[in-house]
């Protein structure tokens, strides 16, 4: 009998070749078991392949069979004593993926967010492929409870890197089958809002929209979460995707039931817009659409969200031509703005205050700013506004 045990740790390396139809699948299933201090851990690694496309595996992420850093990465568990953390803060990545890793197979999941955290800041700093490919091959072990699984994809929605949503849109193709798919779309649909480094990253948004127009499903659930993502990313180029859509002057060659899905996920996507870097599209949408009509809703709602007084000028620019119907529509988007705004914008250039056509318009504005009714002129000037705004009560 040939003796392959080492007095703590055995490994066993299988190969398993499978044909079928002229096609050769090579999966390579590395079974690490470590026995010590009455622990008995294994972990199974399988290079991940997505569902079947045209009689082809598409991998979830790019892989070589030389990529021994990446399988190391995976497999090794090169401490089972409880991790003691030093210096975290200045560890690489990939030293700190074995140590949150180290922390997921002993069950320290109080000190999880913390290395995920120091983590997720080295990969936006620079990228490590190899991590990424570590995280997709344990993601594609069968034998990883879904608990587990679900911590790898919080993971990736807290880095936030294309890299990371790159993954988790490769993990949507194994479909509704999948016992994560839900898990991973619910991560897609928050990866815009991780502004770390206190900024919306655009630089997500042309992967989110090549996804978008990609969509050949009905699947709400999907299409929902695109929608979301894109909207709150708020890159110009995504909302104006999804107001296309809306409008229906997207060109597009998909069914009908598959445009009506994605209409409804854009109506109620675009008003979770924050970024004011989208306040010029969708003023431009704003004001070439008519009262009532869709993308005429859904923009205004997101320019009254953003709220900076480039959004709210245009609200009330608006609002001075609008008809007595628009004051429910400006009733419901300066209750979203801030009072003081709105009094900056109902000044013009030259220092006086506007007036609007609508009297029930101007109500809505008199309501919101507690200030003489804006189309009276002798009460309602720029000097009696800041003696008002300056007098003790």
């Amino acid at each position: 009998m040939t003796k392959w045990l080492i007095p703590s740790i055995s490994l066993a390396l299988i190969l398993l070749i499978v044909s079928a139809d002229r096609q050769i699948t090579r999966m390579l299933a590395y079974t690490l078991s470590t026995a010590g201090s009455g622990l008995n851990k294994t972990l199974q690694l399988v290079k991940p392949l997505s569902t079947q496309n045209d009689g082809q595996f598409i991998p979830l992420w790019p892989w070589s069979s030389n990529d021994e850093s990446s399988i190391n990465l995976a497999v090794s568990q090169d401490n089972l004593k409880p991790t003691r953390l030093q210096n975290p803060e200045q560890q690489s990545a990939k030293q700190l993926w074995l140590t949150w890793k180290s922390l997921l197979v002993q069950s320290q999941f109080q000190q999880i967010p913390i290395i995920g955290a120091l983590l997720a800041k080295r990969l936006q700093e620079h990228t490590e492929p190899s991590v990424y490919a570590a995280i997709s091959y344990l993601l594609a072990q069968k034998s990883l409870a879904a608990e587990s699984k679900a911590l790898l994809l919080d993971l990736l929605a807290d880095i936030a890197t294309p890299e990371a949503l790159q993954l988790l849109l490769e993990l949507t193709r194994n479909g509704q089958d999948s016992s994560l798919y839900y898990l991973v779309l619910a991560a897609i649909a928050r990866i815009g809002d991780n502004r770390w480094n206190g900024q919306f990253h655009q630089e997500l948004s042309p992967l989110l929209e090549a996804a978008w127009n990609d969509v050949n499903t009905t699947d709400s659930a999907l299409i929902n979460a695109l929608a979301t993502a894109i909207a709150k990313i708020g890159a110009p180029e995504g909302v104006n995707l999804l107001l296309l859509t809306l409008s229906g002057l997207e060109q597009s060659n998909q069914e009908q039931e598959i445009d009506r899905v994605k209409q409804e996920a854009a109506f109620n996507a675009v008003p979770q817009t924050r970024n004011p870097d989208a306040v010029g599209v969708l003023s431009e949408w704003f004001e070439q659409e008519s009262l009532g009509t869709p993308a005429f809703e859904v923009s205004g709602d997101a320019l009254a969200g953003i709220g900076t007084p480039e959004s709210t000028q245009e609200i009330i620019d608006w609002a001075q031509d609008a008809p007595d119907e628009g004051a429910r529509n400006l009733e419901n988007w300066l209750s979203d703005v801030d009072d003081g705004k709105v009094k900056e914008a109902l000044i013009d250039t030259s220092g006086n205050t506007k007036s609007f056509e609508s009297t029930q318009v101007s109500e809505v504005v008199h309501k919101h700013t507690k200030l003489p009714h804006a189309n009276d002129q002798t009460a309602f000037s720029t000097s009696s506004m800041l003696s008002n705004e300056t007098k003790a009560p």
